[in-house]
């Protein structure tokens, strides 16, 4: 998979959880339905035929790995390899996404198989995570920020991250992009939604 391929191969991802997380009825959908979703949203077949692979996983029986349903108290602990290839952020948001009902044990553990395989393959391949973005992808990412009326923490967070895949942005970037992008929704800080309100009508999947 080429490094633009990879760039599109993860925004169908995100797509893909955004679409699937707001509304779980979804998940029963042929795979025809999702192929069809995914290339009406604007995306490439080649990239589809790639994130359809994940579909399988995830549409797959939650039973077909031999997992134990976890008791209450119970708490998942990641192996050695897996803490050296997910920091603890993304460890952390993974565990969310089992405790708000958003995960099943089995899934989870299929989504962490198949993350830390993704990543093994960057690092054979030399591709670290912050080349997988380029400036486009940033400016985007400031667009969309912006335009949903968003957090000022994610501005924060924004530069951060841009810095760590060796990107440069800064507040005046961000006040440069904002003076010429308009806000198309109504949400907290800039309206009078809340980001549940804003996922609940459909979330980022919608506003894309």
């Amino acid at each position: 998979m080429n490094q633009n391929l990879k760039e599109d191969f993860l925004d169908v991802l995100l797509y893909l959880f955004e679409y699937y997380s707001e509304d779980p009825v979804r998940e029963t959908g042929s795979n025809f339905e999702i192929r069809k979703h995914l290339k009406g949203a604007g995306f490439e077949d080649d990239v589809i035929n790639h994130a359809m692979d994940w579909v399988e996983i995830f549409k797959g029986p939650s039973d077909s790995a031999e997992i134990t349903s976890p008791q209450s108290l119970s708490a998942r602990v990641f192996s050695d390899e897996e803490k050296s290839l997910l920091d603890s952020e993304c460890q952390n948001y993974i565990i969310r996404l089992e405790k708000f009902g958003l995960l099943t044990p089995q899934k989870r553990e299929l989504l962490i198989d198949k993350t830390v395989e993704c990543i093994l393959d960057l690092k054979e391949q030399g591709i670290k995570m912050g080349e997988m973005l380029d400036s486009k992808s940033w400016v985007n990412a400031i667009v969309g920020l912006i335009a949903s009326g968003g957090s000022t923490n994610l501005a924060i967070h924004l530069i951060a991250m841009a810095e760590a895949g060796g990107f440069k942005i800064t507040i005046e970037d961000i006040d440069e992009i904002a003076s010429i992008t308009p806000i198309i929704a109504n949400v907290y800080p800039n309206g009078t939604a809340d980001v549940n309100d804003f996922h609940n009508s459909g979330g980022v999947a919608a506003f894309i």
